[in-house]
């Protein structure tokens, strides 16, 4: 058998034959997650009409186990960073039930953490409360797999390399990434806290450092708070967003010789980002250009919409900046950390009823319900209708009496605990196909020596993370813990829930607000629960599990669309034949775009394998120089011929075309290059069969005198022929939130169910 160095130095360490001066046992991992790249409706604005079709970047799972014991005898954690939109009750569950049937003695529910980076721009299909699920168009079981093995395969690729290590911790500011998108919410907390802040956005930038005994480094773990919304929804290409983008060029410059086994992995993970946009040249009408107003975001003319602004000349180009600014302050703080993680290896986990917690002065937190605001989105992107706008709380007795005659009265009880939040939805009282909100939903805390993280199910606001950090760490210093220690905070963990505000921020009623669907007393209550969890950890207690919450799974309606329709060729040509050839050269700085005959990528979602190559001929070989995981490629699917000279014979249900396009780098090597396409059709039989096609030749040139030669295209705004374009509809980089959007999904979902 053959052993890699860091294997055999484990073996002598755990053998005690080599004596270590690292604190802790290692190991990072990462797989792919990409969904099905057609046709499965993409999740986080919730239209089922924004349906992938193709790739911009991978997804992927990024795994971190510690554990300050080289045996099982210690206690050990699993962070894990997913490129997705959420958690889901049943993806947690599935997962877990996976780990220990692998390792039963080492990894479990409660010592493993999943949090999503929430890009709004990966397929949906993977949740079970009826609410979430609704704007996916039902179950997907390719998603879901894909999801399951992924985060899987990412933790056994951690637990196979884990090794002596050294973790090493800072944190800094990063000023230039994020905006407030609710600072009219955020201006209600009291003003002797805002006071203590400079910004209205939480700024802290920390990271965490690993490198093993020999020195090498392994991987990053970053915390920052931003929603990654930078792709809005007119794009319907499966996209990693700006912290899919921050974590690939870091990956880039370790592993720049190729997927090293074992990879370095840098997760920049999500943190408090609730009331955060990555969207920073400010808001405002988009048809008039006008002011929207502060409070409510509502623009003087019927039908227009007030949204938020990114800083990029289109969404792709915004991407790359946010995501960009992140990895450069990483990149900026990386060789000066210095401070060493000190400490035993420690967690707590707990499911926790948060329909009816009881708390001081007889106040209580509430059964789930959504409020009117809900339904006007966000400036990230508005609602699909005016009629709703944020900082309602009054709603409407018309609204009311349609809700009333189809759902049936909300309860009184309810009504007086969720005050001020007008009820537009009571979705506690709804339980038909499947509960439509959770209401048990997890804790958890990390202790890995003077680094603690916390996680709650649900998007933190600002003021809402901030609270629960020095919460959590004020809590642990009383009980003994250093005055140094670093709380980080990690949103969007375990499951879904909506959001969390603090309750001054609750009583304006913004998107976030009226989102918050545990009531006003929801921040609390968690606060409540999470320094139960680090007193009992301080003491070296242990906690109740809590109350088990339901398991859907197989319970859920699945998306009609499944599997996938067997093919036909476009006009009878072959697959994987060149429908557009590339002209014979191109300059550096330009894009090259290729059109290939394909089929439905569904049939083989390419896991850990690629749709496309840009192959360089080097010495008589070609070279792959690009796959579809890097940012200078995109791979556009679709179904229709769009002037492609079709015969009357096609089917434009069953034909499809692929545009492959490469952005030439400035300082690409000149040379001869030629880009291929993979793909896999299926036949009437259900036979899945593999194909490749490959473009002619074409030279890449030095641009040395600027000449015109091949095509210019401005990333993401000319579109492949005539597919429809990813950066139409809305402009700049603003997309649709889920309020209204969901609300019209429900509303048609009911005429079926009732």
């Amino acid at each position: 058998m053959h052993l890699k160095l860091y294997q055999v130095l484990s073996l002598l360490v755990a053998a005690g034959v080599v004596r270590t001066q690292t604190q802790y046992f290692v190991g990072v991992g990462i797989a792919d997650v990409t969904g099905p790249a057609a046709e499965i409706p993409l999740y986080g604005y919730a239209d089922p009409g924004q349906t992938a079709k193709g790739i911009h970047t991978r997804q992927y799972s990024r795994a971190f186990i510690i554990t300050d014991s080289s045996d099982a005898s210690g206690k050990r954690v699993v962070f894990v960073s997913i490129d997705n939109t959420m958690v889901s009750t049943i993806l947690k569950q599935a997962v877990a039930e996976r780990l220990v049937q692998l390792y039963p003695d080492l990894y479990n529910n409660d010592n493993v953490m999943l949090s999503s980076t929430h890009t709004h721009s990966t397929p949906g299909g993977f949740l079970g409360y009826t609410m979430y699920n609704i704007p996916q168009a039902g179950f997907a079981h390719e998603t879901f797999n894909i999801l399951v093995n992924g985060i899987v395969a990412s933790v056994q690729r951690a637990h196979a390399n884990i090794r002596p290590a050294n973790l090493l911790i800072a944190e800094d500011e990063l000023l230039d990434a994020s905006s407030n998108r609710s600072p009219y919410a955020y201006e209600q907390n009291p003003a002797g806290e805002r006071a203590r802040y400079t910004h209205d956005t939480d700024k802290q930038f920390a990271v965490l450092k690993i490198v093993d005994m020999a020195g090498n480094d392994m991987g990053i773990i970053n915390w920052f708070a931003v929603h990654t919304t930078a792709m809005n929804k007119t794009n319907h290409l499966i996209s990693a967003d700006t912290k899919g983008y921050a974590s690939y060029l870091f990956e880039r410059d370790f592993n720049n010789e190729g997927r090293e086994d074992p990879p370095f992995v840098a997760a920049f993970a999500q943190a408090n980002e609730g009331d955060i946009s990555p969207n920073t040249a400010g808001v405002r009408c988009l048809q008039t250009g006008g002011e929207c107003d502060y409070q409510t975001s509502q623009c003087p003319t019927d039908g227009d919409q007030c949204v938020g602004i990114g800083i990029g000349t289109d969404m792709f180009d915004t991407t790359k900046i946010i995501g960009e600014r992140q990895y450069n302050k990483a990149k900026e703080m990386y060789p000066s950390i210095e401070r060493r993680v000190t400490g035993s290896v420690d967690f707590r986990h707990q499911w926790v009823d948060m329909s009816d917690q009881q708390l001081s002065g007889g106040r209580n937190t509430c059964p789930p319900c959504m409020g009117y605001s809900f339904a006007a989105g966000a400036t990230d992107g508005p609602g699909a209708t005016d009629i709703f706008h944020q900082g309602d709380t009054e709603g409407d007795l018309l609204i009311d009496g349609i809700r009333d005659a189809i759902f049936g009265e909300t309860e009184e009880t309810t009504i007086d605990c969720q005050e001020p939040k007008p009820i537009l939805l009571a979705t506690g009282q709804y339980d038909t196909p499947l509960p439509w909100q959770p209401s048990i939903v997890p804790v958890q805390i990390f202790k890995v020596g003077d680094l603690i993280i916390s996680s709650l199910p649900s998007e933190v606001t600002t003021m809402a993370g901030r609270r629960v950090k020095e919460a959590v760490k004020n809590t642990l210093v009383a009980e003994g813990y250093p005055s140094n220690l670093m709380s980080v905070f990690t949103g969007l963990a375990n499951t879904y829930s909506s959001y969390t505000v603090t309750f001054e921020e609750y009583q304006v009623q913004r998107y976030e607000g009226a989102s918050t669907i545990f009531g006003p007393h929801t921040l609390e209550a968690y606060i409540n629960k999470l320094n139960e969890l680090a007193t009992s950890m301080a003491r070296g207690l242990a906690v109740s599990p809590g109350p088990s919450p339901p398991d859907l799974r197989g319970q859920v309606p699945e998306n009609p669309d499944q599997p996938a329709q067997w093919d036909e060729p476009v006009s009878a040509r072959s697959y994987g034949e060149v429908l557009i050839q590339p002209t014979n050269s191109y300059n550096q700085g330009t894009t090259v775009s290729v059109t290939f005959v394909t089929a439905n990528p569904r049939h083989d979602l390419m896991t850990d394998n690629t749709f496309l190559r840009v192959e360089q001929n080097v010495n008589e070989a070609w070279q792959t120089v690009f796959t579809d995981r890097d940012w200078e490629t995109r791979f556009y699917w679709d179904r229709e011929c769009n002037g492609i000279p079709c015969t009357d014979d096609d089917t434009p249900e069953r034909t499809s075309i692929a545009r492959i396009t490469w952005d030439i780098p400035s300082n690409q090597a000149p040379g001869n290059y030629r880009i291929s396409h993979y793909g896999h059709h299926k036949t009437e039989l259900d036979q899945v069969v593999a194909f490749t096609g490959t473009s002619n030749i074409f030279t890449v040139n030095a641009n040395k005198d600027a000449e015109k030669s091949g095509t210019k295209e401005e990333p993401g705004t000319k579109a492949p022929m005539s597919l429809k374009p990813v950066t139409g509809g809305l402009e700049g980089n603003s997309g649709v939130r889920h309020g209204a959007s969901i609300l019209l999904c429900i509303f048609m979902l009911l005429k079926q169910l009732i």
